[in-house]
This record gives structure tokens, C-alpha cells and sequence, in this order.
């Protein structure tokens, strides 16, 4: 059985195998998104977007890591990039796999 499960826009193709544990960091994050939410002081605070991107982009890695079980060649063609360039990200952002 594939499925398609999606966080944000990005569609990724999972097996019924991976489903609980991609369904875990789906939610995880859902809870780390409201808590960042919640901890805006005022509504019309300036919002850094290139930490935004980088904390997105770390959870989009580290739930592709989840899903291959952490296979940097198969997250790298999940995440529809270079496995180079997912390496240099895994350094930058220091995600631990």
C-alpha cells in the first residue's frame, strides 16, 4: 500500500511500513510549529525568514532521514536533491542522524 502524506505542499511517496513513524515527525513537528506560534509576543513582530527556512528545512531532512531509515541516497531522491548537497545541509544544520 503507498500513500501519499504531506507536509506542507510537498508530496511524499511512503509505505504503509514507514506510515507510524513518518506520522510521529509529522506531528512533532505540527507541536513544534504551534509552540513557536504561541511564543510570538505580539502579532505584528518581524519574522526572520532565513531562520524559518533553515528550521523548515531541517525538519524536511530529518523526516526524509526517518523515512530511509536514515539512507542519505534514498532521503537525498525523496527531498528531489544531490546527495552532496544533502550532506552539506546535514553539516550545516547539524542534524544528527
Amino acid at each position: 500500500m503507498n500513500e501519499f502524506v504531506s507536509s506542507s505542499s510537498i508530496p511524499i511517496r511512503t509505505s504503509s511500513k514507514f506510515l507510524p513513524s513518518y506520522l510521529k515527525v509529522l506531528a512533532l513537528t505540527l507541536l513544534r510549529e504551534i509552540a513557536s506560534a504561541e511564543d510570538m509576543e505580539e502579532p505584528n513582530e518581524t519574522i526572520d525568514l532565513q531562520a524559518e527556512v533553515r528550521r523548515f528545512e531541517t525538519e524536511l531532512i530529518r523526516s526524509a532521514l526517518i523515512h530511509t531509515g536514515g539512507r542519505q541516497r534514498q532521503a537525498a531522491r525523496l527531498l528531489g536533491t544531490k546527495v552532496t548537497t544533502l550532506n552539506t545541509k546535514i553539516k550545516r544544520y547539524k542534524i544528527e542522524i
